[in-house]
C-alpha cells in the first residue's frame, strides 16, 4: 500500500511539523506500507517568496486598482480593499528587488548573528505575503494573521475553495501538489492540519483530489480536526470535502483504516475514526496510542535544505498531553482527550541519536505543550553523559522544580531556549486562568535564564474573560521591561 500525506499551506516555513514524520515513521515501519509524505507549506511558501511570482502579483494588483478606479463610487468593502491594494502596490517594486536576498539571508547562519539583517529578511517575508494577500483580498495569507471562512459554515468554505479568483493556493495545489500526489498512485490520501490557517487550503486540496482521483478516499486529521469532534453532528458538510476524519492520534488508526479499505476489518473496528454512513455521522470510540511503542519519527523524503532555517530543526515530543491539563483556555490538552503520556528517557534519547545519525542533525526543537522538570532533568543527565551535542529548545512552565541548579543542567545540556505560556502578568488573571503559577517563581526563572544565557520566549494573550484594562496594563508593564532579554 501507498499512502499519501500532505501538510498544507500555510504556516511557519522555518522547520517540518512533526505530523507526517510520526505517521510516516509508523506506516513504514510498524505496518510496512510505502508512505510518501510531502510539504505542500513549504513548496507554496518558495513558489511564492521570489521576485518573478512578486512582480506577477503586482500587476494584478494594478489591473484592479485600475478596475476601483473606473467606478463612480466604492463601497465600504471597496475602500478598505483599495487602501489595502495601494499600500502592496506602494511596497511592491521594494519588495521584488529583495525578496531573493531575504530568502537566501534566512538560510545564512551569518544572519542569525546579525539581528538587523533578520528582522529586514523577515520583514520583506511578510510584506512579500502582503502583496500576494492584497490579489486574493478578502482572504489574507500570513503565518500567523491569515483569514479563512469558520468551520461552523461548511458552505462557505467549499465556496471559497471553488473560487479560482479569491483562492491563494488553489493554484499551486492543483499544478505543483495534485500532480505529486497523482504521479505517487496512493491508495489513500491523508491531510493533517495543525493550524487554523491551514484549513482553506487543506479543503481546496481535498476537492481537488476528490474530483481528479475519485476513487482514492481522502482523510482529514490533525489537532484542528480533534477540535472539530464535538460538535462533528452539527456539521456533516464536512463530508462533502472528505470521506474519514481521524482526529486525536492517528498511527493506529490509520493503520487499521487502510486494513479496513482492504478488507482486513470493518469500519467500526477502526479506532478515532468518524465517518458518514447512509447519512449518519459515526463515531468510533477513541484509543491512545502507547507512546513508548512508537519509532522515530521518519524525515527522510521531505526536502530539509529548502527550509527557511540556517541549519534543520527537527521536531521530537518526549509526550503528548499537557502534564498540568488545568488552564481553561486549552485547547490542547482536550484535543488529546486530557490522557498525558511521557516517553521514556531513554527512547526519546535514542529519538536524538537515531535523528543526529540520520540527518546529521543538531538541532532539536521539543514539540510537547510543556516538559516536565523530571523529564528534563533525566534527558539533560543523558545528553551530559552521552552526547550527540546538540542545541534544543522546548516548552515548560513556571514550575518551583526548575531550580537555578536545574536551569544550569539544561544550559550544559545544550538548551539555548525556553518557551513560557506565561499568558498574563497579572495573578488575579493567572488563577482565573487556572494557570497554578506563582508570581515569585516567575521573577526568579526569567532572573536565572538571563544569568545562565538561556534566550526565552515569553507567550501572552490579552482579553481574557473578565480582565480589566489595569489587568492587561500590568502585563504590558512587563513586556517593556523584559523585551531586552526576550
Amino acid at each position: 500500500m501507498r499512502p499519501v500525506l500532505i501538510f498544507p499551506p500555510l504556516t511557519d516555513p522555518s522547520q517540518p511539523y512533526s505530523a507526517l514524520p510520526a505517521l510516516t515513521a509508523f506506516l513504514r515501519e510498524r505496518a510496512g506500507f510505502e508512505s510518501v509524505q510531502i510539504d505542500a507549506n513549504i513548496g507554496f511558501v518558495l513558489d511564492r517568496l521570489n521576485g518573478p511570482k512578486v512582480r506577477e502579483a503586482g500587476e494584478k494588483i494594478r489591473q484592479r486598482l485600475e478596475q476601483l478606479d473606473e467606478e463612480p463610487s466604492l463601497a465600504e468593502q471597496q475602500a478598505v480593499e483599495y487602501a489595502f491594494l495601494i499600500s502592496a502596490a506602494l511596497k511592491g517594486p521594494m519588495v521584488e528587488r529583495g525578496i531573493d536576498w531575504a530568502v537566501l539571508g534566512l538560510r545564512d547562519p551569518s544572519v542569525f548573528a546579525d539581528l538587523g539583517r533578520l528582522d529586514r529578511c523577515k520583514r520583506l517575508v511578510d510584506e512579500a505575503l502582503e502583496i500576494h494577500s492584497a490579489v486574493s483580498y478578502p482572504i489574507r495569507i500570513g503565518f500567523s494573521n491569515a483569514t479563512a471562512p469558520d468551520f461552523t459554515d461548511p458552505g462557505e468554505l467549499t465556496a471559497y475553495a471553488e473560487n479560482t479568483g479569491s483562492n491563494p493556493f488553489i493554484d499551486f495545489l492543483a499544478s505543483e501538489t495534485l500532480s505529486r500526489i497523482e504521479a505517487a498512485t496512493p491508495n489513500l490520501v491523508g491531510i493533517s492540519i495543525t493550524y487554523r490557517t491551514q484549513v482553506l487550503p487543506a479543503v481546496t486540496l481535498a476537492r481537488l483530489i476528490r474530483r481528479r482521483m475519485p476513487g482514492v478516499p481522502v482523510v482529514l486529521g490533525g489537532s484542528i480536526v480533534s477540535r472539530w469532534y464535538d460538535r462533528i453532528e452539527d456539521c456533516p458538510g464536512v463530508f462533502d470535502w472528505c470521506d474519514y476524519l481521524i482526529p486525536f492520534e492517528g498511527e493506529s488508526a490509520l493503520v487499521a483504516l487502510l486494513g479496513a479499505l482492504a478488507g482486513e476489518r470493518p469500519l467500526d473496528r477502526v479506532p478515532n475514526l468518524v465517518y458518514r454512513e447512509n447519512d449518519r455521522i459515526r463515531r468510533n470510540p477513541v484509543a491512545p496510542e502507547e507512546i513508548d511503542a512508537l519509532p522515530t519519527p521518519d524525515y527522510r523524503g521531505l526536502p530539509l535544505e529548502r527550509y527557511l532555517s540556517p541549519y534543520p530543526v527537527l521536531m521530537l515530543n518526549t509526550s503528548r498531553g499537557c502534564y498540568w491539563g488545568k488552564c481553561h483556555f486549552c485547547s490542547v490538552s482536550p484535543a488529546m482527550r486530557r490522557s498525558y503520556r511521557a516517553r521514556s528517557t531513554d527512547l526519546v534519547h535514542d529519538d536524538i541519536v537515531t535523528l543526529n545519525a540520520r540527518h546529521g542533525s543538531t538541532c532539536i526543537a521539543f514539540g510537547d505543550d510543556c516538559v516536565a522538570p523530571a523529564t528534563l532533568a533525566a534527558l539533560a543527565r543523558r545528553l551530559r553523559e552521552r552526547g550527540p551535542a546538540i542545541s534544543w529548545q522546548c516548552e515548560v512552565r513556571f514550575e518551583k522544580a526548575l531550580t537555578t541548579a536545574l536551569l544550569g543542567e539544561l544550559r550544559d545540556a545544550g538548551c539555548v531556549n525556553l518557551i513560557f505560556g506565561l499568558e498574563s502578568y497579572d495573578p488575579g488573571v493567572r488563577e482565573r486562568m487556572g494557570k497554578g503559577v506563582q508570581q515569585r517563581e516567575i521573577d526568579r526563572i526569567l532572573d536565572d535564564c538571563r544569568r545562565l544565557g538561556i534566550a526565552f520566549n515569553l507567550q501572552f494573550f490579552f482579553g481574557f474573560p473578565g480582565e480589566t484594562r489595569s489587568e492587561a496594563e500590568v502585563t504590558a508593564g512587563l513586556v517593556s521591561r523584559e523585551m531586552h532579554g526576550a
